[in-house]
């Protein structure tokens, strides 16, 4: 494997590490939003929206149980690099 192609492919690594970390900290956080919706009175919307007024969260069955490939697909690039 020639330099460049090294480069590349340590890139990738990273990047894949990248994205696994922030879909690791997304899913944590809104476990974290829909356990405290949970502990207070939970309203159940339309398109199986879970929300909470006074609270201000607002949250998706998609989003609370968003998969780690859908995810990437969702936000990184052609390469595989998170988009912010």
């Amino acid at each position: 494997m020639d330099p460049i192609d090294q480069e590349r492919a340590k890139q990738a690594a990273g990047s894949e590490r990248e994205v696994t970390r922030l879909w690791r900290a997304w899913r944590t956080i809104h476990e974290m939003c829909f356990d405290r919706v949970r502990t207070h009175s939970l309203k159940v919307v339309q398109a199986s929206i879970l929300t909470q007024s006074d609270q201000g969260y607002e949250l998706s069955e998609e989003e609370l149980h968003i998969s780690l490939d859908e995810f990437r697909e969702k936000f990184s690039d052609a390469n595989g690099a998170p988009e912010y």
